[in-house]
């Protein structure tokens, strides 16, 4: 069962100091939960400072790979799994340094734009309901 939020006694709004219509003020409160969910970034499962290996070690790794170490060997060296090598040679493979931090820099940029326009379309649709009166 869902909550009605009440109107305070004196109509003052939670996002600003202005008496509101009971509304209004509903659906600024709408705003500000949904703005606090948005406010969590969604992050992956690891961060980048708790990988186990940096992008230096990986390019490494498959540096030796190149160089004629087994890969069997190397697994074991490395301590992962065969599955982990194969992601790691499909994504940093012929790949130099500084081409892998070009890359990091690219995905942490893609992210970022990509939950400014997550928060944008949620706020774009918040405020249509609002004008459609839909709440």
């Amino acid at each position: 069962m869902t909550r009605i939020a009440r109107v305070p006694k004196n109509n003052r709004c939670p996002g600003h100091d202005k008496n509101c219509s009971q509304g209004d003020w509903r659906a600024h409160r709408k705003l500000e939960r949904l703005k606090s969910w948005s406010d969590r970034e969604l992050t992956p499962r690891r961060d980048h400072e708790e990988q186990r290996y940096n992008e230096e070690q990986i390019i490494g790794f498959l540096k030796q790979h190149e160089a004629g170490m087994p890969t069997q060997e190397l697994i074991r060296k490395a301590g992962i799994c065969e599955q982990t090598f194969y992601r790691w040679k499909s994504k940093f493979g012929g790949m130099a340094v500084s081409d892998a931090k070009k890359l990091r820099g690219l995905e942490d940029e893609n992210r970022r734009l990509k939950q400014l326009v997550a928060e944008q379309s949620l706020e774009i649709q918040i405020l249509k309901d609002v004008n459609s009166k839909k709440w």
